[in-house]
């Protein structure tokens, strides 16, 4: 064993703690662990030579356990107040072949938080168990368990100081008698007096049968001196100050003492005086020594060289005269100091009080007796030491005074005690606070109660009466009165204590309160009782859990009888031991007729290896799971559906499994019912997989037409040669292709909305572009009206983040549309934000249109509703536009909101989420990113669709941007054009008959020649177009009916390189 180890060891054997019986305050530490952190087990362990020995245990029956197995003796090498945690000892290498691992107890979650003493010593550790592995507990949990681990060892230094503090009265007590100093305290609210043994003895008097009181105390002095001592007190309360006097005793039998006294006020917590507590010490031979010196200077001189005292005489300058031999005990010699200054070898912090004091007698007055002239003085060997003067002034034959007298006594011992004393009265009060414990005091003799103030409290008595055992027996329980007062006799009578006693207290308020107290008598050098003395602590906390415990085992058994649910006990072996009535209904067996049969017994064979699987499971550690099974019913010829939810049942002191604990339900409806579910979905499954090819075919065969409708009249739109009229005859043929086009697409998203088939493809895009996009598209009409469209940024936004550009501007398209079809005059705005702590993109369309009621506003967003008839009559539409874009928002991630004022506009806010994007490298394409659109000259596309008009369409709107283009009639008809000619971009339609777009693609690709890689776009009218570029490789996505302008830009984004020499840089480029 190591220095610092054997160090540790006596540090935990000073506690003598070890092998001590359990103690209630330790084990309320470890039951509140195991109530905060859930814990099965909780230990206060203390760690000597060879063993881990457990002061506290919860949930562990051993009281010990070796050393060399215990993860205390780990802990404790962490560190002062260390946590150490072991979330799955299996794993942990260092405890993994431990006993208490591998073993029955199978520890697999440890916790524990080091006790270390004020010394700094780590005495072993207050520690949490758990057979099944968990997550390190939080901080604030960690913060708990050290302070738990302070409290214990609070509790420890209690307990010692509690016995130092017994062994440091009695040397107070043998000091008091060596010294010759008593003690005395005058309560000035009751007028008690209290004196300790000595002091009866200076007076004279039986301490059986004289009762101090303070007029018959000051009547036993000298007539002469007792104004003067009443005058000293009543000062010394009026100004809160210390005080002294030196007066003659006059003692009964009528010899009189000479005797001094000094004194000092006792303050309660708002600072009045309540008592005064003093020092009292017959002086009589030093007196009587003193004027014998002075009388004959053979007899002084006698005296002080054989008194321990130091005597010295000194002039009225300062300077010593004459120092006593005593002073050999200090380490010099009275030539040493004989000469010198008397406060050379003072304390330089006594030095200003020390002047203060003889500044009088340096002037020839005589000394204050109220003035404590205690000081430090240095010995040879350098120690300071305590001492208290008594100075007298020698006159000559004139009255003059000539030289100082001082009589020094080494009080170092008692200033020592007294401080010790007062110490551990503070200790015990903090300790009474803590712990809740108070305490109490009976003299036999004379009846005198004294109590703790937490005492009075637990009693619910005033801390400031005066304790009376009638007040105490009063304030019981009438029940438990005579029980307490035979207590009492027994232990006057006889000696005997007692522990562990409860009784209940009545509040004034009429509470129940229950105390637990232990109590114990104290007897003097014969073996009489003197006193008896005890200690409560209030349990009503922990009697009202075992009653409310004890209430719920019999309401729960209550309910296990009435209950339509089978609740069964069953040991570990699966044998019943208790099953509820409820057997009779639901399975038509009585209780009897089945406990001590297998819990299975009853079970079809073929589900019995199932719950047995179940219930070995549990037996592993593994979480319960519910299992059902089938019983035929005893009475009647049907199967019954039963459903277990078993857990295991454990011992509560060690944490052993003990057996099972099942509650069994009869689902026989459920079961039934579930197979109607399945049957119902199935049916609904298959009625959505028609529907979603109906959609597509109806999308399809409504497009085709479309496309012709929408394209050429745009075209037609574009001539210069066409008359007014024929203007707006094309326009209005244009108008109504869109209007159209945009009913089927409100169908088909509100049906995908609705079947939950929307998919959002979140890309790297420009929130900002997106959003001029969408606002630029709506130039014309806004211009037609005379409105003004604004496009901003707010705040720090992001050049791109993780969105479905399509879907947003989709959204966009809407509300700005709304916006500008609703207001006649003023602005539509557009502000694009983002929220980096979420990660929302932010955006806000605000118009100066009509604006609308309050009641207008909750119809919006419903499906097939307007704010009115009007508004369907003047501007048309489906009512599903809105209600579409709160589905789409909703699907990626965000929500919409809107604020409106009924002629003064409108406000719509949406956002969604959207994470930033730091891998699009500059310079890709991305219509988001870069909307400019150039001519197309020189691009070869091969535009394929079984369709002549969609060929026709897309050839004219190409062409007349510069575009060379090429038709196929089909798959294999595009097969073959892109095995022997180049093409910069393919234009593929998804359906058509013999190969199809996917087939045609997928052997392009395949197939070695000038297109193996060329961009290839969809060219398609079906309703899910939104997945075609995922789900089939495209690499982009043309919609049917087709838009010129989103044509041209497609076909220019993906062919944005065509032309561009080898030798110019992918930078610059990107840069133009």
């Amino acid at each position: 064993m190591n220095h610092s180890e054997a160090k540790r060891i006596r540090a935990l054997q000073s506690y003598g703690v070890l092998d001590t019986s359990p103690d209630a305050a330790f084990d309320r530490v470890t039951q509140l662990a195991c109530d905060l952190f859930d814990a099965p087990i909780a230990l206060i362990s203390l760690i000597d030579e060879t063993r881990q020995w457990f002061k506290s245990r919860q949930g562990l029956s051993d009281c010990s356990m070796p050393r060399s197995e215990a993860f205390c003796s780990v802990a404790i090498e962490q560190g002062p107040e260390a946590v150490m945690v072991v979330k799955d000892a299996t794993r942990d290498p260092r405890f993994a072949d431990y006993p208490s691992v591998a073993g029955g107890l199978g520890v697999r979650f440890y916790i524990s938080a080091v006790l270390t003493s004020p010394e700094g010593y780590n005495l072993g550790t207050l520690c949490l168990i758990d057979t099944k592995p968990r997550p390190r507990p939080t901080d604030r949990e960690l913060d708990r368990l050290r302070t738990l681990a302070r409290i214990v060892v609070d509790e420890l230094e209690r307990l010692r100081l509690e016995r130092v503090r017994g062994e440091q009265a009695l040397l107070l007590g043998l000091a008091e008698t060596m010294s010759g100093v008593a003690h005395w305290r005058y309560d000035i609210v009751t007028g008690e007096i209290h004196w300790s043994d000595l002091l009866y003895e200076i007076w004279g008097v039986d301490r059986r049968s004289y009762d101090p009181t303070l007029q018959a105390g000051l009547d036993s002095f000298h007539p002469d001196d007792r104004e003067m001592i009443s005058g000293r007190l009543a000062e010394a309360i009026a100004t809160k100050t210390t005080t002294s006097f030196q007066a003659r005793l006059i003692r009964p039998d009528g010899e009189a003492r000479v005797v001094q006294s000094k004194a000092g006020c006792e303050l309660d917590e708002r600072g009045e005086v309540v008592a005064l507590i003093g020092l009292f010490q017959d002086v009589t031979d030093q007196v009587r020594n003193l004027d014998e010196l002075t009388a004959s200077e053979a007899r002084y001189r006698l005296l002080a060289e054989n008194t321990s005292d130091v005597i010295v005489r000194g002039d009225l300058q300062g300077t010593l005269l004459y120092v006593s031999p005593a002073c050999r005990a200090m380490g010099y010699e009275p030539e040493d100091l004989i000469g010198t200054a008397a406060d050379r070898l003072l304390h330089p912090d006594d030095r200003e009080r020390f002047n203060a004091n003889s500044a009088p007698l340096l002037a020839g007055e005589e000394p204050d007796p109220s003035t404590t002239r205690q000081h430090r003085y240095l010995t040879a060997d350098g120690r300071w030491v305590w001492f208290e003067g008594n100075p007298k002034l020698v006159r000559d034959a004139e009255g003059r005074a000539i030289e100082i007298v001082n009589v020094f006594r080494d009080v170092t011992e008692r200033r020592e005690l007294q401080e010790r004393a007062e110490r551990m009265a503070r200790m015990t009060a903090l300790a009474e606070e803590v712990v809740g414990i108070g305490y109490w005091w009976v003299d036999v003799a004379t009846g005198e109660v004294n109590w703790s103030p937490h005492v009075a409290t637990l009693y619910g008595l005033d801390p400031a009466s005066e304790p009376r055992l009638d007040q105490f027996l009063a304030a019981m329980h009438p029940d438990d009165r005579p029980a307490q007062q035979a207590r009492l006799k027994l232990a006057r009578e006889q000696g005997l204590g007692w522990k562990l006693a409860v009784t209940r207290v009545v509040l004034p308020n009429g509470e129940l309160r229950y105390l637990e107290g232990h109590g114990n008598c104290e007897r003097d050098a014969s073996g009489q009782v003197i006193a008896v003395f005890g200690a409560v602590i209030d349990i009503t906390a922990k009697v009202t859990a075992e009653i409310s415990r004890a209430e719920d085992e019999a309401r729960y058994r209550l309910m296990a009888e009435n209950t339509t649910d089978m609740i069964i006990t069953a040991d570990l072996s699966g044998r019943v031991t208790f099953v509820a009535a409820s057997s009779r209904a639901l399975l038509g067996y009585e209780p009897d007729e089945v406990i001590g049969r297998s819990a299975l017994a009853l079970a079809y064979p073929e589900d019995r290896l199932r719950v047995q699987r179940t219930y070995r499971n549990l037996t592993k550690g593994k979480s319960s799971e519910r299992v059902r099974w089938r019983v035929p019913h005893k009475l009647a010829e049907r199967d019954v559906w039963l459903e277990s939810n078993p857990s295991l049942l454990r011992d509560p002191t060690t944490g052993t499994p003990t057996g099972f604990l099942d509650v069994i339900r009869d689902v026989t409806a459920q079961v039934a019912q579930e197979g109607a579910l399945a049957a119902a979905r199935a049916a609904a499954e298959a009625a959505a997989t028609v529907k979603g090819e109906f959609m597509a075919n109806m999308s399809h065969e409504i497009r085709t037409p479309l496309t012709a409708v929408i394209g050429f009249s745009g075209l037609l739109a574009q001539r210069p040669d066409l008359d007014e009229v024929s203007q707006s005859y094309v326009q209005r043929v244009s108008s109504a292709g869109q209007a159209l086009l945009a009913i089927v697409n409100d169908v088909l998203d509100f049906s995908k909305l609705e079947a939950g088939q929307v998919e959002i493809s979140r890309r790297p895009a420009s929130p900002l572009a997106v959003a001029q996009d969408a606002l630029a598209l709506f130039a014309p009409q806004a211009d037609a009206k005379g409105l003004w469209l604004e496009c901003q940024a707010e705040g720090d936004l992001p050049d791109r983040v993780m969105i479905d550009a399509d879907r947003v501007r989709q959204v966009l398209l809407n509300l700005v549309g709304n916006a500008v079809k609703f207001t006649n005059d003023g602005a539509v705005k557009l502000f694009v934000g983002y929220d980096s702590d979420t990660a929302m993109l932010r955006i806000r369309i605000e118009d100066t249109g009509e604006g609308m009621s309050v009641e207008q506003q909750t119809k919006l967003f419903q499906r097939f509703s307007q704010v009115d008839a009007s508004s369907t009559r003047e501007h048309g539409g489906t009512g599903l536009g809105l209600a579409i874009c709160k589905g789409l928002i909703e699907v990626m991630g965000g929500g919409i909101a809107v604020s409106s004022v009924a002629g003064e506009g409108t406000v719509f806010t949406f956002d969604v989420a959207a994470e930033l994007a730091s891998d699009l490298p500059a310079g890709l394409p991305s219509s988001a990113l870069d909307a400019n659109v150039r001519r197309l000259d020189g691009v070869r596309v091969l535009v394929v669709d079984d369709n002549f008009v969609n060929r026709e369409l897309a050839r004219t709107v190409l062409e007349q941007m510069g575009a060379e283009v090429a038709e196929a009639d089909g798959g294999r008809a595009a097969i073959d054009a892109a095995a022997v000619e180049p093409f910069d971009c393919i234009l593929m339609d998804l359906r058509m008959p013999g190969v199809s777009g996917t087939d045609a693609l997928r052997e392009i690709r395949d197939m070695p020649g000038p297109n193996q890689d060329v961009p290839v776009l969809a060219f398609t009218a079906d309703a899910d177009h939104g997945l075609v570029d995922l789900e089939h490789g495209f690499d982009g996505l043309v919609c049917k009916p087709i838009m010129a302008a989103d044509l041209i830009e497609v076909v220019d984004r993906f062919t944005r390189w065509v032309g561009v020499s080898d030798d110019i840089d992918l930078l610059d480029l990107a840069e133009a």
